[in-house]
């Protein structure tokens, strides 16, 4: 059976280069094209093919040749200008072969699109009818490109829990954003931002990223049987927060109860990629993501709950969990033991939301 392959051109594009690799990832064929004549790109293909530019009046033919001699079926492009001259072209010139993606530039507004809606979809949803406000939130462009930011991040955080974070901010009091559990830095970059915008504080990320402290004793096993690398994680955690940090955020690369006593101690963090950052001491937001075993989740509220001031906010991510019921047990327990502390709680997305008492 002939395999079906996709041309890519131009393929020196980054977004040519990213498909290449996601195709060589899922076993389809491409072949690579160009203009140029020594394209650094090469390399990256396993065929390759030289086509003139779109302008020259033998574009057409040439391409057909090189359909004809690697099999295409199909054409990968993120040029608008030569997607729009495919689009024209195929049908007449080529019927058999079609164009794999859509328009790059409506793929492209489409995303930031996305983020507008988001940001819109903030201030109708159902959150504030439940959660104190203090502050309103700032412009639709500030939201939005908050939220498309945080999209570029890879990383678990669904929407609902998102819009339950804008909202807690909101009335959060000043104070430090501890998260345990951090991994690539999704959450880090949404509630360093966060921080930043309602003037709440600084944010402190305890993760190790080893294995060791990685093992979730989940029910099934699916979670821990993931091949995982904690220490590619904290590299992208890097990648994904230096350009954000400004001074307001930093880490502490410790299992979560041998960071509490550090934290607790120390006004000044410091580390040799964020610098010195200073925290008062306070928390005003708890976010503890990290292992999801019970006895895991359990040390994590004994430890850290303590040192969250009044008026602020503990949130137990994954309370809602398919893979075991860690938070949801440590969470039910905290709310039955400390009734008379908290002023609301509720649950959105995956996530267990308190408020402790003013």
């Amino acid at each position: 059976m002939t395999m079906n392959k996709t041309l890519v051109f131009p393929a020196g594009m980054p977004q040519s280069l990213a498909y290449a690799k996601q195709a060589e990832r899922d076993g389809r064929a491409v072949v690579g094209a160009s203009s140029l004549h020594h394209d650094p790109a090469k390399p990256h293909y396993d065929a390759w093919a030289f086509l003139p530019y779109v302008t020259d009046p033998d574009f057409v033919t040439s391409l057909q040749g090189v359909v004809q001699a690697h099999s295409v079926t199909s054409i990968y492009t993120p040029n608008a200008v030569v997607w729009e001259m495919l689009d024209a072209a195929l049908p007449n010139a080529l019927p058999n072969v079609s164009l794999v993606n859509s328009h790059p530039m409506r793929e492209l507004e489409d995303t930031y699109k996305a983020s507008n809606d988001f940001a819109r979809s903030l201030s109708e949803a159902e959150v504030p009818l439940f959660v104190p406000t203090g502050r309103s939130l700032p412009p639709l462009a500030k939201l939005a490109s908050i939220y498309h930011h945080l999209e570029a991040i890879p990383g678990m955080c669904d929407h609902d829990k998102t819009r339950a974070l804008f909202a807690i901010f909101q009335s959060a009091p000043a104070g430090d954003v501890v998260e345990i559990g951090s991994w690539w830095g999704k959450s880090a970059f949404l509630l360093a931002q966060l921080a930043q915008m309602n003037g709440t504080g600084p944010v402190l990320c305890v993760d190790p990223w080893d294995m060791k402290n990685i093992v979730q004793n989940d029910a099934g096993g699916l979670v821990d049987a993931v091949d995982v690398d904690p220490a590619g994680a904290f590299q992208i955690f890097l990648v994904n927060l230096l350009p954000y940090a400004q001074g307001r955020l930093n880490y502490l690369r410790k299992a979560s109860v041998d960071a509490a006593p550090v934290y607790a101690a120390s006004r000044q963090i410091e580390s040799p990629e964020f610098d010195a950052v200073t925290y008062s001491g306070e928390i005003s937001v708890l976010h503890i993501d990290g292992n999801h075993s019970e006895a895991a989740v359990r040390a994590d509220v004994e430890a850290w709950c303590s040192m969250v001031k009044p008026g602020g906010w503990i949130i137990l991510d994954d309370y809602v969990w398919p893979y075991g019921d860690g938070p949801k047990v440590v969470g039910d327990a905290y709310l039955e033991k400390r009734q008379d502390e908290i002023a609301t709680s509720f649950v959105m997305g995956s996530a267990l939301f308190i408020k402790l008492t003013g």
